[in-house]
This record gives C-alpha cells, sequence and structure tokens, in this order.
C-alpha cells in the first residue's frame, strides 16, 4: 500500500494530505464562514490582512457578490465578533462583512 501511495505522490494525482481537528478540544468550538466584500484595488492587502488573523483557519477565494470566505474557529460568540468587527473589520479596502456561525 505504501508504494502505491508514494506512486501517487510522485505522479502528481495525490497533491496533499490533511488532518482533521476537533476544534472544541483545544478551546475553539464556535465554527463560523465570514464572507467578505473588498474594494478591488485593495483585495490583496485585505487577504495578505486576514491570512495574520489566528483563528482564521482557511480562506477561499470567491468570484460573485463576494470576493473572500474565511473559515473561522473561536472560544465563543464575543470572540468572533471582537475578530469580525475589530480585526476584520478594521482592515482598509474591506467594504461588507457578513458572518454565518455553523451548528
Amino acid at each position: 500500500m505504501r508504494k502505491r501511495i508514494d506512486r501517487l505522490v510522485e505522479n502528481g494525482t495525490i497533491t496533499n494530505f490533511s488532518l482533521n481537528i476537533d476544534h472544541s478540544k483545544v478551546g475553539k468550538p464556535l465554527h463560523a464562514f465570514i464572507l467578505l466584500r473588498c474594494k478591488p484595488s485593495d483585495a490583496g492587502e485585505v487577504l495578505e490582512g486576514v491570512k495574520k488573523i489566528d483563528a482564521v483557519r482557511r480562506i477561499f477565494q470567491m468570484l460573485g457578490p463576494y470576493d473572500l470566505m474565511l473559515e473561522i474557529h473561536c472560544a465563543g460568540t464575543s470572540e468572533l465578533k471582537a475578530v469580525a468587527d475589530e480585526r476584520i473589520g478594521s482592515l482598509h479596502g474591506v467594504n461588507e462583512i457578513r458572518t454565518m456561525i455553523i451548528v
């Protein structure tokens, strides 16, 4: 089995491996997505800014009404509000934020 996996990695069929984390066991049980609409000329700056925020686990660039979707894990709603309002909302070029909590 190991040789087969090695071949699949070598020929580019498998491009990465991932881990699934139980975020509640590390004190971050709240799971949310944040949609961002950015000023087009500042989208790169916004992207670099959200990469520096610890609560952001994944970033998706999008086409359509929103430019970025951020996957967030926080300790609770007060931390989520602080991340959304103070950290993300204060980034130059962010025009709109939509927060969706996953239950």
